[in-house]
């Protein structure tokens, strides 16, 4: 009788071990892109300042954020208006009396979904 409770017991640690080997599949290298896929941007924030467009928005922190990207409408398709490594842009290309829409994606590994989008109309007062 001792024999079948040894063969479980042997059986149970192999069981265990497929489990931590499972998870360690999960975990391991082609897991890594997944993992550093950045959130989207939060708190976004424009003004328009008279000479162009400054945007704000809150630091994307317990990731490898290499860089956010800033792209911008006027009412059709998203182009890339920019590049920059602080959670902050200005945008020196507007036109006054426009509506300028924003969205801000940080990139890790990829690139990560966008943020809301914002409008900013650019007004002399």
């Amino acid at each position: 009788m001792l024999e079948p409770r040894h063969e479980k017991a042997v059986e149970k640690k192999t069981e265990q071990s497929k489990d931590i080997k499972k998870d360690e599949k999960e975990e391991g290298p082609g897991r890594e892109a997944e993992k550093t896929v950045a959130d989207a941007p939060t708190g976004l924030v424009g003004v328009y300042t008279g000479q162009g467009i400054v945007i704000t928005w809150n630091e994307i922190e317990g990731r490898d954020i290499k860089l956010y990207r800033i792209y911008r409408s006027t009412g059709g398709d998203y182009t890339l208006a920019g590049e920059t490594v602080t959670p902050a842009f200005t945008d020196k290309t507007v036109k006054v009396n426009m509506t300028y829409y924003y969205k801000v994606a940080a990139v890790g590994a990829t690139e990560g979904p966008p943020s809301k989008e914002i409008l900013i109309t650019t007004e002399n007062h």
